[in-house]
């Protein structure tokens, strides 16, 4: 907490006083929770995609404060407090000459750290200021108000014990936030170039995909910073991870850029199956993370650590949950609205990393509260669930490039709206193609009289056709047709009792194109056969059956597969 000594020295008094880390933080994190609060209730309305660039920015900023204000070291795990110490704070510890005493270290190491520690910690705000703020739009606007933002800290840090301001750290941050500019950039034209899209899906899948990609990258860099700085192996393995969710998105983008290509003389419905390819990739990286960290917490459960946690990696845990929740849902939710595989599984694989970090969190108060450590155990449960999760949606993906019975809801509104026409008497046999989400293609036959002209027959299947399309966005290929006896009696008649024979046994889930032709004397008609017989052996059935009852027609029967027949 805030700690002040008032120490006595003669000839004067001299005044101390000494600023708690975890206080600081506190206060200012509880002063921007206060702030957004205020903004929420004034706007009415919470726009997450801009919440989530200011939680990062200030994430930034709590590194920040971390490193420049309190030193690196820890004494007994804790952050040393600031000291302010009146005797002596003068005279001001200052350094105006550029470059002069940036090499006035004792070793290389310490040198690096200062040159790589100054620059990387302003990278995510020369990434994030521009998002933030358009006005923001170019490299000298973000690298002045980098400047400015570290002038500030070098100014506030002149009056505490141990700490000095220089005019180095100022330019190696401007030099870091003018880097960060540059991976914004670079990036911007990367996913310009790859996001020219053919439709409004694409462009929704393009848009979803560029949002995880930055925020990905962001706590990548945030959390490689935090490892770096303290040490922390598990933080920098989480940053690698982070990473790895950024290379699903990309692949994703990847996949949709490919699938949108326009069909061509080797493919000429299109290139949309690519799409359950990147799905398939995706899929392999959340099972191959469920099955890293199930080795990881295997390894931690036989040869057992005592962790160490510290505030700043707690803190840098809590907000790595709460942005990958909201950005799992997210994805998710607009990969569900468009239909997108990719954008499910990459939704789903923040939404496991979040389950991750919270467990790791709640690991982290119990074992703080108890001294009992439950992280390996706790882990290796979690890496079981997300290996389940990743053998599902793999397995969902590869029934998509297989094939699957076409959706039954689908089905029963093509069938609606191909017997909707008075001289229709059923719709059967349709089979649905798919090459891509949103892609399909059909096929159906359809019973009609037979006293139908062609020039009938053409009208009105190209009616329905069209009708399907609009309805539907199913682009039929072909109608096929069955006719059926008009005005003889006789044929009904022997029409039922053939029905009724058929559909006595139960592997005959329907019975349709029925036709007799009574000069000819050849009875044809289709049974759907379900996947308990073989088609030839209920053939066989069928026709002793029936040629014993007719034996003096020619009978014709055609197996048809129960492709979308029952559920």
């Amino acid at each position: 907490m805030w700690e002040v000594y008032v120490k006595y020295k003669t000839p004067g008094v001299t005044k101390m006083f000494e600023i708690s880390f975890f206080a600081a933080e506190l206060t200012f994190t509880m002063i921007w929770l206060l702030l957004r609060g205020i903004v929420w209730m004034d706007k009415r309305r919470v726009d997450w995609k801009r919440e989530i660039g200011l939680l990062l920015m200030y994430v930034n900023l709590f590194i920040i404060i971390r490193y420049v204000f309190f030193a690196r070291d820890l004494v007994d795990g804790h952050v040393q407090p600031l000291v302010f110490d009146s005797a002596a704070a003068f005279p001001l510890r200052v350094n105006l000459v550029p470059l002069v005493h940036l090499f006035d270290y004792d070793n290389v190491r310490d040198i690096i750290w200062n040159i790589a520690g100054n620059s990387v910690m302003f990278i995510p705000s020369g990434i994030i200021l521009p998002i933030l703020y358009k006005k923001l739009n170019n490299i000298w606007k973000v690298t002045a108000v980098a400047a400015i933002i570290s002038l500030c800290i070098e100014i506030i840090q002149l009056p505490f014990a141990s700490r000095a301001s220089d005019i180095d750290d100022i330019i190696l941050n401007t030099l870091g936030a003018a880097m960060g500019y540059g991976i914004y950039a670079a990036g911007k034209f990367v996913i310009s170039f790859l996001g020219t899209a053919q439709s409004e899906r694409d462009a929704v899948i393009i848009r979803t995909s560029t949002i995880g990609i930055l925020t990905n990258v962001l706590l990548a860099a945030f959390k490689a910073v935090v490892g770096i700085l303290s040490h922390s192996i598990a933080v920098i393995l989480d940053a690698v991870n982070n990473l790895s969710d950024a290379l699903s998105s990309i692949i994703t983008i990847g996949g949709t850029k490919l699938a949108s290509k326009l069909p061509d003389k080797k493919h000429p419905l299109g290139h949309g199956r690519i799409e359950y390819l990147s799905a398939m990739i995706v899929s392999g990286i959340v099972l191959y993370a469920g099955i890293t960290s199930a080795f990881e917490s295997l390894k931690k459960i036989i040869h057992p650590e005592k962790p160490d946690y510290s505030i700043v990696s707690l803190f840098i845990i809590v907000v790595a949950v709460v942005v990958k929740i909201v950005l799992g849902r997210y994805v998710r939710a607009k990969g569900e609205k468009v239909n997108s595989g990719s954008l499910i599984a990459s939704g789903s694989d923040a939404m496991f990393d979040a389950i991750l970090s919270a467990s790791v969190l709640a690991c982290a108060i119990f074992f703080m509260i108890t001294g009992i450590s439950l992280e390996a155990y706790v882990g290796a449960a979690i890496s079981a669930f997300i290996i389940k999760s990743g053998i599902d949606m793999m397995t969902e993906t590869l029934n998509e490039i297989l094939g699957v019975r076409a959706d039954k809801e689908t089905v029963n509104k093509i069938r609606k709206i191909l017997t909707s026409e008075p001289d229709v008497r059923g719709a059967y046999d349709l089979i649905m193609h798919n090459y891509g989400p949103g892609k399909n293609y059909a096929s159906a036959h359809i019973e009609l009289p037979e006293n139908m002209t062609v020039r009938e027959v053409d009208r009105l299947t190209r009616r329905l056709e069209s009708q399907v399309y609009r309805e539907t966005g199913v682009i039929v290929t072909g109608i096929g047709l069955y006719s059926y006896n008009t005005g003889n009696d006789e044929a009904a008649r022997i029409q039922n009792d053939v029905r009724e024979t058929v559909l006595a046994h139960d592997w005959a889930i329907q019975f349709h194109g029925f036709y007799l032709d009574m000069e000819a004397k050849e009875m044809t008609f289709d049974v759907v056969m379900s996947f308990d017989i073989q088609a030839c052996d209920g053939v066989k059935i069928l026709y002793e059956e029936l040629q014993e009852a007719y034996p003096e027609y020619k009978i014709v029967i055609a197996p048809d597969v129960d492709i979308s027949v029952t559920e």
